[in-house]
């Protein structure tokens, strides 16, 4: 087997151009996957856990139950190989779930179910009985078990399988290595600084147009993680004179699956047509660019550029380490 070449066709000013991502490579060994394989097991087989639940509130002194509460875990998917996690649940207060990538998660935890609500509600004092235990996921919620052990086994399972998916990549048989790929990428994007325009928004419906509005954005403290293929940065955004926006965001690159570089008026007026206002037409000065990533679940990153060259470089090295680390969409 071999990976077919890609070539990255730059942007030019009148024409958004897509990168298309790398494919994965459908010779790659497989991921360790029996901790995966325990975890999704162990998990299935739990079923429902019932507890009574007395909550009062340090505020009002009002108290609620103690109600008859539940959840159960109706459909689990572990995939280590894409690093994926797959989860249903229902329970007495209705239906959740979704898809959770495991090099994000931090730390699991094994708390009694009233530490976990304690934690995660302020202001809200939580009286579970019988004692349950939460297997607790920073970001994502938690994992119910009736007893201890069975709550450490599945905490130490979720463990493993999340630090394999943070296990840094193999390095690069020819090019640039992921390290040196993302310091490129961190210089360039911080060496930007503040980028500062003109805006201006017409109504081709009503043949109106508005007066032209300062605008200003700093990408800063963009930091690569070779370990778990992810950029942080800070992002602040000026608006007529206000902050409109202060941020840190994280780009993860196994998730990325298509990169476009265009014109910001090209980007935004196609917002504006997303948002149902294809009739707001927006106008910049002096041009700007913009690199617009789009990821797994609907996920999108935005980077502005004053130069062009510059906006086509760095998609180019990000396609790079999104081949390095693994991403793009899969080959079936």
């Amino acid at each position: 087997m071999f990976r077919t070449g890609l070539t990255l066709i730059m942007a030019v000013a009148c024409a958004a151009q897509d990168v298309p991502p790398p494919p994965r490579p459908v010779d790659a060994p497989p991921s360790p996957d029996s901790a995966a394989k325990f975890l999704q097991d162990k998990l299935s087989s739990i079923g429902r856990v019932s507890y009574n639940l007395t909550t009062h509130n340090t505020k009002t002194g009002a108290t609620t139950g103690p109600v008859q509460a539940w959840e159960e875990i109706t459909r689990i998917l572990i995939a280590p190989r894409t690093c994926e996690l797959k989860v249903q649940w229902d329970s007495n207060g209705g239906n959740s779930g979704g898809t959770f990538f495991l090099e994000e998660m931090g730390n699991a935890e094994v708390l009694t179910s009233q530490d976990f609500l304690n934690r995660s509600q302020p202001g809200v004092e939580n009286t579970v009985s019988p004692v349950v235990y939460s297997v607790s996921l920073p970001g994502m919620g938690d994992f119910k078990a009736r007893d201890q052990p069975t709550a450490n086994q599945i905490a130490n399972a979720l463990r493993q399988v999340v630090q394999q998916c943070k296990t840094p990549p193999p390095a690069s048989a020819g090019g640039p290595g992921l390290e040196e790929t993302l310091s490129f990428i961190e210089d360039k994007l911080n060496q930007q600084g503040a980028l500062n325009w003109l805006s201006t928004v017409s109504d081709t419906v009503k043949g109106t147009s508005g007066s032209p509005t300062q605008m200003s954005v700093t990408v800063s403290g963009v930091t690569g993680d070779p370990r778990s293929c992810r950029l942080t940065y800070h992002w602040t955004k000026i608006d007529g004179g206000k902050n409109n926006g202060d941020s840190v965001f994280a780009l993860t690159l196994r998730r990325v699956e298509k990169l476009s570089v265009m014109t910001m008026e090209q980007a935004n007026n196609a917002q504006h047509a997303r948002e149902g206002h294809p009739e707001l037409v927006e106008t910049l000065s002096p041009q700007m660019y913009e690199l617009v990533i789009n990821g797994a679940e609907n996920r999108a990153w935005y980077f502005p550029f004053a130069d062009q060259d510059v906006a086509n470089r760095v998609a180019k090295a990000i396609l790079h380490a999104v081949e390095l680390c693994g991403g793009g969409k899969e080959p079936f």
